[in-house]
């Protein structure tokens, strides 16, 4: 492509390098054994220069499962939990981010405070929104500060049919949603502008030893560390809360009578990642009635609900302490005053894949196979619990395998149709934001299964089609922009977090400068550092160990043309929730050093993810308009089911005869 000539060769570069080291390790018939990060295209081992500087942090950093929720019914601490044996080589390594980002001096700079609204008339709102409930004294939800729980749960257990009276309460659930979601993002906006203020100060009142805040309507939960620097892998800390979100929101649209999730929602801000759940009817003296896997089993009842649970996601029945489960052994379930079944600590509902080295706890905590990949591409039901202490060999193999699937058959399979989409042709009718609008890539991976960690393997895939049938030059560039930009988001946040006192605008501006600097001697700290170790740990991004110069020329590709760099830019600032001001394209001009100041940022908004909540749609249904293919599949099921209890039926009959 003449018109990305200063792209194309430093694209190629990457993409030959990559092409090697795949042909060379990606084998598609390896036993099921080995380790499938040995099978990758990317090698999973760190250079020898990043164990040094792993080494050379001073404090651990070990991770652990996070942080407590109130009243004892939160997540688990994961200390007290070890890998099986085969994998206890995996132990935790430091987190070399923090000793990486300590080389960045910045200069001196003021505070300023974080803007908020007043949460009041969000709050406001949803009472006017919440209407009488049948069977619930409305004073009564009210005086126990659990108003928006019992209408939310009222509203989402009624989703039955396609009537004008079904839509009429689907539009009131959609409402209630949406208000809550404003609430919960003005408290976060309250909480996090008081991270400086002593807790005794602070507007929303902290639970002892936690990291968890109370409203009169909602609990807020703060993943990682809050209020001091960061010593955690808050990278973990934020996918436990992500799949804490994901876990009760399938809980939610479930339709399993008397199992239900707490409205929630999970909102990214200035560099937090902050949890928030309606209040439930559940009191200090609550009745843990399914926890650690039956072991304080005190209602047949609740663990008949996590059978059906663990049933509708295909999750695989094992042993946990001589009792058969087929869920998380350390889920657990809480009888509210209503008489509901509550879901807690579910961050672990879905499968974890194959533990990969130098990862805290080989990454089993944080990374699980998304649902649709489960529903779509593999048929073994697979153990929420697999690779940990005790945990059945067979259990483990099918996890390996599912994993070697998604990398050798589900990654080709989707990297076939990218290449039809965008053959080399379409390069010259086709800008990079073209393709990117096109592409939308983090949505359509999703769609099919496949986690945006394995974005490397993407990259390499697509290298090795490629070879036989040309591919849009944009499509690679964009790849290697959503890493970067992933990457860049999750620095920045750290360095938001590790200096509350000091102007996130010139954090932003100082930091972002650092990256995009076209002075060599200005970037190469965090393009070969930082940025390095990172895309190797989040994306397994990681071409031979002799191409010690691909940051450089990953750089040079992202940065070197002022529409792939104001691109990049744009896109680490909607991953960060950033208002850039437009003049900011005046930066980009060819030749010229990039500097960036404070006034090109002009506000941080809240990023805000609410549950979708599908009318009579099956969870792995994605079209949230679909009533009439909802209404279809339900029917269909029904009458499946209906079918088979016939056959139990005139079996049982039979028999009797």
């Amino acid at each position: 492509n003449s018109s990305n000539s200063s792209l194309s060769p430093v694209t190629d570069k990457v993409t030959t390098s990559t092409t090697n080291s795949a042909s060379n390790s990606l084998n598609r018939t390896e036993s099921p054994d080995v380790n499938v990060r040995e099978t990758s295209n990317l090698k999973s081992d760190l250079s020898n220069s990043t164990l040094l500087l792993n080494q050379a942090i001073e404090e651990n950093g070990k991770i652990i499962g996070g942080y407590c929720f109130p009243i004892k019914i939160g997540f688990s601490n994961f200390e007290k939990i070890n890998l099986c044996r085969d994998y206890q080589q995996l132990a935790s390594q430091p987190h070399s981010l923090d000793f990486l980002l300590g080389e960045i001096e910045f200069p001196k700079a003021e505070s300023e405070k974080l803007s908020y609204e007043d949460p009041t008339p969000y709050i406001n709102k949803i009472l006017e929104i919440c209407q009488p409930i049948q069977g619930i004294n409305l004073e009564s939800a009210i005086q126990q500060n659990c108003i928006i729980n019992y209408q939310f749960q009222q509203l989402n257990q009624s989703r039955t049919g396609i009537t004008e009276q079904f839509k009429e309460r689907q539009i009131h659930l959609n409402k209630l949603c949406k208000a809550f979601q404003d609430a919960a993002t003005s408290l976060t906006k309250l909480l996090i502008s008081e991270v400086n203020l002593p807790d005794d100060q602070k507007t929303l009142k902290r639970f002892v030893n936690t990291n968890i805040f109370e409203h009169k309507l909602m609990w807020l939960s703060v993943a990682g560390d809050f209020g001091s620097k960061s010593r955690k892998n808050d990278f973990i800390e934020f996918k436990i809360a992500t799949h804490e979100f994901n876990a009760l929101q399938i809980i939610a649209r479930s339709n399993i009578s008397y199992l239900h999730a707490p409205l929630t929602a999970l909102i990214d801000y200035c560099g937090y990642r902050v949890l928030v759940f309606a209040k439930l009817p559940i009191t200090s003296q609550i009745n843990l009635v399914l926890k650690d896997a039956g072991t304080n089993l005190h209602s047949n009842d609740g663990e008949e609900l996590l059978r059906q649970l663990g049933e509708l996601l295909n999750l695989a029945p094992h042993n946990f302490n001589s009792k058969e489960i087929s869920w998380p052994f350390d889920i657990e379930l809480n009888l509210g005053t209503d008489g509901r079944f509550y879901a807690f600590n579910a961050h672990r509902l879905l499968p974890p894949a194959t533990p990969v080295n130098s990862l805290s706890n080989g990454g089993i905590i944080h990374r699980k196979f998304r649902y649709e990949f489960l529903r779509q591409h593999f048929a073994s039901p697979i153990s929420s619990d697999c690779f940990f202490e005790n945990s059945e060999s067979q259990l483990n193999n099918i996890a390996i395998n599912a994993e070697k699937h998604l990398i050798q058959f589900a990654i080709p399979k989707f990297a076939s149709e990218i290449c039809s989409l965008f053959p080399i042709e379409s390069a010259d009718k086709m800008t990079l934001i073209n393709v990117h609008d096109k592409l939308q890539l983090s949505q359509r991976m999703h769609k099919v299964g496949i986690n945006l960690r394995y974005l490397g393997n993407l990259f390499s895939e697509l290298a090795i089609q490629a070879t036989n049938k040309p591919l849009n030059i944009h499509v690679f560039t964009l790849i290697l922009a959503e890493m970067v930009s992933r990457t860049i988001r999750h620095m920045l946040w750290k360095i938001w977090r590790n200096r509350p006192n000091v102007s996130w605008r010139f954090l932003a501006a100082e930091f972002l400068t650092r990256v995009f600097s076209r002075k060599y001697e200005i970037s190469k700290h965090l393009w070969f550092a930082p940025i390095k170790s990172c895309l190797q740990e989040f994306f397994s991004f990681m071409p031979p160990s002799q191409e010690e110069s691909y940051p450089g020329q990953i750089k040079e590709a992202l940065t070197s043309e002022s529409e792939t760099a104001l691109f990049l830019l744009v896109r680490v600032a909607n991953l960060c929730g950033i208002e850039l001001s437009q003049s900011i394209e005046n930066k980009f001009v060819p030749e010229v050093e990039i500097i960036f100041t404070a006034s090109d940022f002009l506000e941080i908004n809240p990023i805000t993810k609410n549950f979708e909540l599908v009318p009579d749609c099956p969870l792995w249904l994605p079209n949230p308009d679909a009533f009439n293919e909802a209404e279809s599949n339900l029917q269909t099921q029904l009458a499946l089911r209906q079918l088979n209890n016939n056959n139990n039926n005139n079996n049982n009959n039979n028999n009797n005869n």
